[in-house]
């Protein structure tokens, strides 16, 4: 997790739509997830919109590693190939990071 990057974000917007963001991307960050990891269940395009979605916002808030995890899933659905469990397994451990790290951000916040 880039705080470097997550400082420069609350400067540009403010303290309150840095936490407002956080928050969002959290409540949303599981259901991208069962999106990207299920896609036959809500569709292929739906699963590579989450993806995408998830990678933006990963990118914007700093967390490079889930947005290069991210890409990888899109590249495979782009190119009408399965998602491994491999991938899946570093999504899921990286976004275990993220979402820990962001909640830890979220409570220096509110402090």
């Amino acid at each position: 997790m880039d705080r470097v990057r997550l400082a420069r974000v609350r400067d540009e917007v403010g303290e309150g739509t840095v936490r407002r963001f956080i928050a969002t991307y959290l409540d949303l960050l599981q259901p991208r997830l069962k999106r990207i990891a299920q896609p036959r269940e809500s569709g292929r395009a739906d699963g590579l919109r989450a993806a995408h979605d998830l990678r933006v916002a990963s990118e914007m808030l700093g967390a490079a590693r889930l947005a290069d995890a991210v890409a990888g899933i899109e590249r495979a659905f782009r190119d009408g190939r399965a998602v491994g469990a491999r991938l899946t397994a570093t999504l899921r451990r990286e976004a275990d990071a993220v979402a820990e790290d962001l909640a830890g951000v979220l409570r220096d916040l509110a402090a």
